[in-house]
């Protein structure tokens, strides 16, 4: 979940960036599915659909704040899948590198409305 003015920037660049911290470090976080996005996201707004190379994953359940890209490759891992057992949101993935991420759509995180990221202008209907 991401700001229009965020989604346009990525759709005009081709590139995320990551984040400069997080419960696995500063990195490019992804749900698997909408409701974990919506239930995780800390922006409303616009929904990225994105294809997401994994590569190796390293699966965790509790938080490692510290991890970088580069702990990670000395660990033989290209991302991190964190489990969290008891929570809500369910399974989270983590991935370091904007060349990890090819995004294929946006949508309005409140109707799910196809967005236009260029113009910002929602496909009618949109119920909100």
């Amino acid at each position: 979940m991401t700001s229009l003015q965020s989604a346009s920037h990525i759709f005009a660049t081709g590139r995320m960036k990551r984040g400069k911290s997080g419960m696995l470090g500063g990195g490019i976080y992804f749900a698997p599915d909408q409701q974990g996005a919506r239930a995780k996201g800390h922006h409303k707004g616009i929904m990225l659909e994105c294809q997401v190379e994994l590569g190796k994953v390293k699966e965790v359940t509790t938080a490692e704040t510290d991890l970088t890209f580069q702990k990670l490759c000395e660990e033989g891992y290209d991302s991190v899948k964190w489990v969290r057992r008891k929570s809500k949101t369910g399974v989270e993935y983590c991935v370091y590198n904007w060349d990890q991420v090819c995004v294929q759509g946006a949508k309005c995180s409140t109707c799910d409305g196809p967005v236009d990221v260029a113009t910002g202008l929602l496909s009618l209907p949109c119920v909100h």
